[in-house]
């Protein structure tokens, strides 16, 4: 199954400050998800255990923030691609536009570019008096890419220094639009399989740099087996992306009952705008068997605990 970026809320985690509680904290004060994945350490030493959560702690943090990167390209992204529609539905609505309204923003629109120079607060302006479209339309330009709100501001201060016969408002919001028109290159891929492969490679060697084999244990007996590997890399991986999330609770079939129970109390009509099921980030895991098999993770009967 793809995994899709998603806001991370503890991408900036202050990572210094966990590392000094995982090296000196009792496991009870720390998250709970970290405290769970250390029980996994019982066949190393204490020291040596936590020395190792705390190197993949860093493989986590690091993970978390190439997630929350590709988060911030994607929502910039889908800003600039609305705010370029956005920009030509104006022009063409000011170029159709009555002739008190269309004289209106012209002269909006000549007393912004008579200064010679564009900035973001003169973007903001241009499209201020276009109605109930404005304030969206602000928040999109405020959420682009720096770069390609440097462009839209270019190709405004370009047309200041035309001839002021070209100054009207549907031609300009047909140039801001243009310049909108290309993807910025940093614009990547929602999809972060490949960063949770990455991730779990970099772990698999902490692993081994303490004497531990990480594996894709099976047990033909018990279809939902996972191993302590994998269980690890889920854990670790959650305490940073999901802290939230209740898919490693031991209570998950209890909390499916109260869950069941609550949505029977509704109103017949409510019922069927309300799921009675586990959310996905309270069932589904992070990190797959697929993402050990890609990160070349070897295979091996079930484990002894």
């Amino acid at each position: 199954m793809r995994r899709h970026a998603r806001p991370v809320p503890l991408a900036r985690i202050n990572l210094r400050r966990l590392r000094e509680n995982l090296r000196a904290a009792a496991p009870t004060s720390w998250p709970r998800h970290l405290a769970q994945a250390f029980e996994i350490l019982n066949k190393i030493d204490e020291q040596r255990a936590r020395d190792l959560l705390i190197e993949a702690v860093g493989a986590a943090d690091a993970c978390a923030r190439a997630v929350d990167g590709r988060v911030t390209a994607r929502s910039r992204e889908e800003a600039r691609n609305k705010a370029e529609k956005a920009l030509a539905r104006l022009a063409r609505c000011a170029g159709r536009a009555p002739a008190e309204p269309r004289r209106r923003l012209d002269r909006m629109v000549k007393t912004v570019l008579s200064r010679g120079t564009c900035d973001a607060g003169d973007l903001q302006r241009l499209v201020h008096q276009a109605g109930q479209v404005a304030v969206v339309l602000v928040t999109h330009i405020e959420a682009l890419h720096p770069a390609v709100r440097r462009r839209a501001e270019e190709a405004v201060s370009q047309l200041s220094r035309e001839h002021h016969l070209s100054w009207n408002a549907s031609h300009v919001f047909n140039v801001m639009a243009m310049a909108l028109s290309t993807q910025h290159a940093d614009n990547t891929a929602s999809e972060i399989s490949d960063l949770l492969v990455e991730y779990v490679r970099q772990v698999g060697e902490v692993w081994k740099a303490y004497g531990l084999k990480p594996s894709r244990a099976r047990d033909n007996s018990d279809p939902n087996y996972t191993s302590r590997f994998l269980r690890f890399c889920d854990l670790v991986l959650t305490a940073l992306l999901d802290p939230r999330s209740l898919r490693h609770d031991e209570n998950l079939d209890q909390i499916r009952q109260q869950i069941r129970a609550s949505h029977l109390k509704l109103l017949p009509e409510w019922r069927k705008q309300v799921s009675n099921l586990l959310p996905l980030r309270d069932h589904q895991w992070l990190v797959s068997e697929d993402h050990l098999k890609r990160a070349r993770v070897q295979k091996t009967t079930a484990e002894t605990p």
